[in-house]
């Protein structure tokens, strides 16, 4: 037994980067919106597979897995998923996007998913993890704003990129900051002291990060991953009154910020969700929404 010990000890420290390396795959695409990791040589999320792959292997031999059944519904909604995609593409008018992207998410998908279960299954890697995709999104943040100020916009290491194409990427980039806002306000109300003030700030720069893209579902997906996964943490932690008190809290200010805003709107200027959500910028023109209603109106008139 003595001399297995060195050895559970040493795959233990190489499989101690697995969270990094999960998340550098997870966010690969908003990773690439920053100039420097946009140049490189190489495919980020390939780079990352490879680092994940041997990390990943030695985790799971280095531990005692149990199979919990409470699994079996996300497991099935993921697979309701997949199914989803396939009968979607019978019938999207964008069946020919969906085909190219079909094979990926068929084959990464169940792979990401299994790797997601390893890291979520191993309270260490899954902290590692989490502190790597907050210092993603807020990588991610200061690239947009930097690029956004600058007129310099990267997208796969090219500047003045298609606009359709920068509107992926800023989505991707979006989800990204959402991601880590919603894992910092959990942070914030675990924490104390100091610690809880350094992680609202955190959350505070993420959020107004999330303003600056335009993408809406990305600033939906903020709002709820961060009123509802500290509500959910709060609760477990036998605090119901703050569990119930948070989202209303945020909701609060939330309301302020909005009559802030009302009352003068020159401060939100620049601020593309903003500007997407009140139709006052002219991102909305390129959206695949105008050319959907349009050609729905004739069938409601016809009716």
């Amino acid at each position: 037994m003595s001399s297995a010990r060195p050895l559970v000890l040493r795959a233990t420290l190489l499989a101690s980067p697995a969270g990094l390396f999960a998340a550098m795959v997870q966010y690969a695409g908003a990773l690439k919106s920053v100039p420097g990791l946009a140049a490189l040589p190489f495919d980020l999320t390939l780079a990352g597979v490879l680092l994940l792959a041997p990390c990943l292997a030695l985790l799971v031999l280095g531990r005692a897995w149990t199979l919990d059944a409470a699994i079996a519904p996300p497991l099935l909604g993921c697979g309701a998923l997949w199914l989803w995609l396939v009968l979607a593409g019978a019938w999207s008018a964008s069946g020919p996007v969906l085909a190219a992207k079909l094979f990926d998410v068929v084959l990464m998908g169940p792979a990401m998913l299994a790797a997601g279960l390893v890291i979520g299954g191993d309270a260490r890697t899954l902290r590692r993890f989490s502190l790597a995709v907050v210092a993603v999104g807020v990588v991610v943040g200061v690239a947009v704003a930097w690029g956004l100020a600058t007129a310099s916009v990267v997208l796969g290491g090219r500047v003045g990129a298609s606009p359709d194409q920068l509107r992926v990427q800023y989505q991707i980039a979006g989800l990204a900051i959402a991601s880590a806002a919603g894992i910092a306000a959990v942070l914030a109300v675990e924490s104390r002291g100091v610690r809880r003030l350094v992680w609202f700030a955190v959350l505070a720069g993420l959020g107004g990060a999330a303003l600056l893209p335009g993408g809406r579902a990305a600033l939906l997906a903020l709002a709820l991953a961060v009123a509802v996964a500290p509500s959910i943490a709060l609760w477990r932690d036998g605090r119901a009154r703050a569990a119930l008190g948070w989202p209303l809290g945020l909701a609060a200010m939330a309301a302020l910020g909005l009559l802030v805003l009302i009352q003068d709107p020159a401060i939100g200027a620049g601020l593309r969700t903003l500007e997407r959500l009140s139709n006052a910028g002219d991102l909305g023109e390129g959206s695949a929404r105008l050319p959907i209603t349009a050609a729905v109106r004739p069938l409601k008139a016809t009716r």
